[in-house]
């Protein structure tokens, strides 16, 4: 890894085609995305009995 341009990161590779992949996963975006899924879960149940209930009436 190379510092690039002060704030972003590189690689010194030689000529040629190359694939470069850098990967950055924190442990607080995997729990923050199993948070948001619950709560789309929990919104869509609640939603879908809201609506039953103005349906009946």
């Amino acid at each position: 890894m190379l510092r690039v341009d002060c704030t972003l990161q590189g690689v010194w590779l030689n000529a040629g085609e190359h694939n470069v992949r850098f990967e950055y996963l924190p442990q607080g975006y995997a729990i923050g995305r199993w948070i948001a899924l619950i709560v789309v879960a929990v919104l869509l149940v609640y939603g879908a009995f809201s609506l039953r209930h103005l349906i009946r009436r």
